[in-house]
């Protein structure tokens, strides 16, 4: 979970104008291969996001991520479409990632090139389909991959792999079934080119049963505001700036209040501790507004690109060594 809540943080920050309320999805959402019992998902439109004004001075696609695709053959310029990220707790312990990738993939390129012992380190069979074991990852474990068929290819663990397999072939159903899920998706701003939906519900029966194993880590006021939560979307939109809209459904309207001023009041600690020593961050802190509706909290941040760039610079300069906090 703690996974889950960093990326979450890290799309706030790093991607944020969407309307007051999210308008209703026109086009169709890909939700095939994804399993029918993930709680969370988020995607990232590639196509789309490269076309943003924004996205076009920043070399977004460098990196590890880029030279790990490289390496099995994958040009995430000409080939890659679509990136989602789906979290399922049930029948795992602590719960597992699926990443699905969408675009045109040659399968027996990628196989043979992953054929070289050290380029993987096992491969099995499932369905049909070679899952390649390529590394061991701290914090994560086991990371595997497999090309599903010519548009689509997962990375996870093997098991969640193999759970898309299933997928699939029918076998088990996809999110297509997840009439919650698919709700949140089709209700998310058009315009998004990255957006997370997430079934709040589920989330807290999952935290409540496994919270004994999590001693210490979840607080008593962060197991409540999180039981009160029925579901959160995310849409953001990158343009010559960055917008972002966060909407939260709560189960009342004191808790949506509660909520609200839980997260003022991160927000105002925030500002206190950079003002005076970090004027970005504290200009980045100002973009950000909080409002509560009835039952509803609403998150949004409008961050100007040239603020964005200075961030980025900041916090991922090209050697790849963050740059300290002036004033600390």
């Amino acid at each position: 979970m703690k996974r889950a809540a960093l990326f979450a943080s890290i799309l706030l920050i790093v991607l944020a104008p969407a309307c007051r309320r999210l308008a209703v999805r026109k086009e169709a959402v890909e939700l095939s291969y994804l399993p029918g019992d993930s709680l969370f998902v988020a995607s990232m439109d590639v196509v789309r996001l490269r076309k943003a004004p924004l996205y076009g001075k920043i070399d977004s696609e460098s990196g590890q991520l880029k030279t790990f695709l490289l390496r099995l053959g994958i040009d995430p310029r000409k080939d890659l479409d679509q990136v989602t990220l789906a979290f399922r707790g049930s029948g795992t312990e602590p719960g597992e990632w699926l990443a699905l990738l969408r675009g045109r993939f040659d399968r027996a390129r990628i196989e043979k090139g992953l054929e070289d012992p050290g380029a993987r380190m096992s491969v099995d069979t499932y369905r049909g389909k070679k899952i390649h074991g390529l590394v061991r990852v701290p914090d994560i474990g086991e990371l595997s991959f497999a090309v599903i068929d010519p548009t689509a290819a997962a990375l996870g663990k093997s098991t969640a792999i193999q759970r898309a397999l299933d997928v699939r072939d029918h076998a088990v159903p996809s999110l297509e079934r997840n009439e919650t899920m698919k709700k949140l998706v089709t209700s998310l701003n058009p315009k998004a080119q990255v957006w997370a939906v997430l079934d709040g519900r589920e989330l807290a029966r999952l935290t409540s049963s496994r919270r004994q194993s999590l001693p210490g880590v979840l607080p008593e006021p962060a197991v409540r505001n999180l039981a009160s939560v029925v579901d959160g979307r995310l849409a953001a939109i990158v343009s010559e700036d960055l917008g972002v809209t966060v909407e939260i459904d709560t189960m009342t309207e004191k808790s949506a209040r509660n909520l609200a001023d839980a997260v003022r009041g991160i927000l105002a600690f925030g500002k206190l501790g950079t003002q005076g020593r970090d004027p970005d961050s504290a200009a980045a802190l100002e973009t950000i507004s909080v409002t509560d509706r009835g039952k509803i909290v609403n998150l949004r941040m409008d961050l100007p690109g040239d603020l964005f760039q200075r961030l980025r610079e900041r916090f991922h300069p090209p050697n790849g060594a963050a740059k300290p906090t002036p004033g600390s």
